[in-house]
């Protein structure tokens, strides 16, 4: 890490083991540092303590809400056939673990055994029986913000847009008009980004709704309604928050 902040000023400062890289690396230290949490609305800087509600709070998070869940059924949604599936489901060869190494660079930071890609090439004849089984036993998890939510949103966001036109199909949701061919369009989609598209009213709103709990409920994600915004065409800021409220 100093040798990466080093870098900033190497060219003025000339050393970087000086007070000034040390300083830096500090400041940062104690800027992220969690000093105290409030611990049922008080607050609280003993270390079990916090760590009890850390624990608390993310076992909350991802606390599986069901334990059956609702069948989805769409047969405009591709699927994988059972040789595909087999295929998916096998483990990692060592060709294909090295192959990742390699596109990996090697003077990165390190991870939190304190060894970096360009130790674990040097040193893979050495390594690789134990990074192996390593992967072997790896469970992933996605969430967002991993490396591969990216892939898992957009798969799961298909789900979404099924369910969506599904909805205008059978008028359960009745879109927007655009356009002199009044082109109906009810949602578009970017990667993991989505925009709901319906005329302004309570009954519309709560169909919205009812459609996000029942994508919730099926591929049991939770949609983050504090991120969400809330948009009206022709409607004043305060018929908007009043909306926002009441779809809470």
């Amino acid at each position: 890490m100093l040798r990466q902040k080093a870098r900033i000023k190497c060219d003025v400062e000339g050393n970087e083991h000086s007070k000034f890289f040390h300083s830096f690396v500090k400041r940062r230290d104690n800027k992220n540092n969690i000093r105290g949490l409030m611990v049922n609305e008080i607050w609280s800087e003993d270390p079990k303590a916090i760590k009890m509600e850390m624990a608390r709070y993310y076992k909350a998070l991802f606390i599986e809400g069901m334990t059956i869940k609702p069948l989805f059924c769409c047969d405009r949604i591709g699927k994988f056939s059972d040789d595909e599936a087999v295929m998916l489901e096998k483990g990692f060869l060592e060709k294909e673990v090295w192959e990742a190494i390699c596109g990996c660079g090697g003077d990165k930071s390190p991870g939190p055994d304190g060894f970096n890609f360009k130790f674990i090439k040097k040193f893979w004849d050495v390594l690789k029986s134990d990074l192996m089984l390593a992967v072997k036993c790896l469970e992933i998890g996605v969430r967002q913000g991993d490396p591969l939510s990216p892939f898992h949103f957009i798969l799961v966001a298909k789900g979404l847009n099924a369910i969506v036109n599904d909805a205008v199909k059978t008028v359960f949701l009745g879109g927007v008009r655009i356009g002199n061919n009044s082109v109906v369009v009810s949602h578009l989609q970017y990667a993991d980004d989505t925009i709901l598209f319906e005329e302004w009213s309570k009954e519309n709103s709560n169909s919205l709704m009812c459609i996000l709990k029942c994508f919730e409920e099926v591929f049991g994600l939770r949609v983050n309604y504090i991120k969400n915004k809330l948009y009206g065409v022709g409607v004043n800021d305060r018929e908007i928050g009043d909306m926002a409220r009441w779809m809470r």
